[in-house]
């Protein structure tokens, strides 16, 4: 429900006013406009991604054995200077891997943290990562 701290036509309009109207902002006007109600086709190639989607999101919060915390530190270590975090990136490699052709992959197939960008780590010790293919370390 939109709450109007002023005229209703104000700069800072937004909402949706009685489940009807909304009031948007875009850079360079105002909009009144009926509420838009999104069409739900819940086609099988999205459902098999919502599902897909739910299995990795409790993989990583509910499941230390498939995902330990030291798996998740190196998704977060190789989501550093990319826009995304390491949850990001382990959902994008979860969805390809599980996810083909809007087919179901069974068995899972739970992502290691190499497979975010083609890098392999040799070890990880006193919070670094050796990547194998240059010898480079890297702060996790």
């Amino acid at each position: 429900m939109a709450k109007s701290r002023g005229p209703l036509q104000s700069v800072k309009a937004h909402g949706t006013l009685n489940k009807t109207l909304t009031y948007q902002h875009s850079k360079t006007k105002n909009v009144i406009r009926k509420r838009p109600i999104p069409k739900n086709t819940k086609s099988n190639c999205q459902l098999n991604r919502r599902q897909v989607f739910l299995e990795g999101s409790d993989v990583w919060k509910n499941h230390p054995t498939l995902v330990p915390d030291s798996d998740k530190i190196l998704w977060e270590a190789l989501a550093k200077g990319i826009p995304k975090t390491g949850y990001n990136l382990f959902m994008s490699e979860y969805l390809s891997l599980n996810l083909v052709n809007c087919e179901i992959i069974r068995p899972s197939i739970i992502p290691k943290p190499t497979g975010a960008t083609g890098l392999t780590y040799l070890a990880q010790e006193n919070g670094l990562a050796i990547l194998q293919e240059t010898g480079q370390e890297i702060l996790v």
